[in-house]
């Protein structure tokens, strides 16, 4: 049994660091998104292939200028990769609303400690405010859509 559960450790290790492993140094910290889009391939792939419904832009144009999205990213994680180039498409179709992106390491900290303040466990995380007061996160992946679950958001 011992065995069993050391063989089982070290595969999880191992996989964990193969899902994290990324070809050049991870950034952390306050970033831009064109400074993301342009040290990322993958990011900025998966930016160029967003792609968004008339019913999406019409719901995006109706968030109040109000609104700031946080975004708790780390530059290594899968969900990160798939979701956060999404958020920024988005938020390139209203530039009005406020952002902020912020690279995790894989221990989900930055050096300004911003993670830790606003309780971040799971990347990518979006915290979603309005007139500065939390109104909602998407953790990892949205319920439905990006666009819906702020949408929804916003409604209440």
């Amino acid at each position: 049994m011992k065995i069993f559960r050391a063989a089982f450790s070290a595969l999880l290790l191992l996989f964990t660091l193969m899902a994290c492993a990324h070809d050049g140094e991870v950034v952390v910290g306050a970033i831009t998104t064109d400074d993301l889009l342009a040290q990322y391939p993958d990011f900025n792939q998966a930016y160029q292939q967003s792609e968004f419904t008339a019913e999406e832009l019409a719901q995006v144009k109706a968030w109040p200028e109000q609104l700031k999205v946080t975004t708790y990213f780390g530059t290594w994680c899968h969900d990160s990769q798939r979701e956060v180039p999404k958020m920024l498409k988005i938020l390139a179709l209203r530039p009005v609303i406020s952002s902020q992106l912020i690279a995790l390491d894989i221990n989900k900290s930055d050096p300004e400690g911003r993670a830790a303040g606003a309780d971040i466990a799971f990347t990518p995380t979006f915290v979603i405010t309005l007139d500065g007061k939390e109104i909602g996160r998407i953790v990892e992946r949205p319920e439905t859509s990006l666009v819906s679950d702020i949408s929804a958001m916003l409604t209440i």
